[in-house]
């Protein structure tokens, strides 16, 4: 979850459907990019370096579904871990 926050922080978005948003968008420009390239060699354009560290930017980010069952054991032997957890899930 630090991950997703870190990789959707470092191109300015705040949910994921933004990131697979722009993501979609830079892999489509850099595409028709390297088609331009292909066809007038030499001429390198760096209009699309979007990302601080595009080797950790490998594509869209799924959504992921948690399902907690048992919640209130778990609660009982840890809360404080547990209540931590779920306010940084929610």
């Amino acid at each position: 979850m630090e991950k997703r926050y870190r990789l959707m922080a470092d191109i300015g978005v705040r949910h994921i459907e933004g990131y697979n948003r722009k993501v979609d968008k830079v892999m489509d420009d850099r595409e028709r990019q390297k088609v331009e390239e292909e066809d007038a060699p030499g001429l390198e354009d760096n209009k699309y370096a979007l990302f601080e560290k595009p080797e950790e930017h490998k594509g869209r980010l799924p959504y992921i579904i948690v399902v907690i069952d048992e919640l209130a054991d778990l609660m009982v032997v840890s809360l404080r871990e547990v209540e931590e957890s779920l306010t940084r899930l929610s």
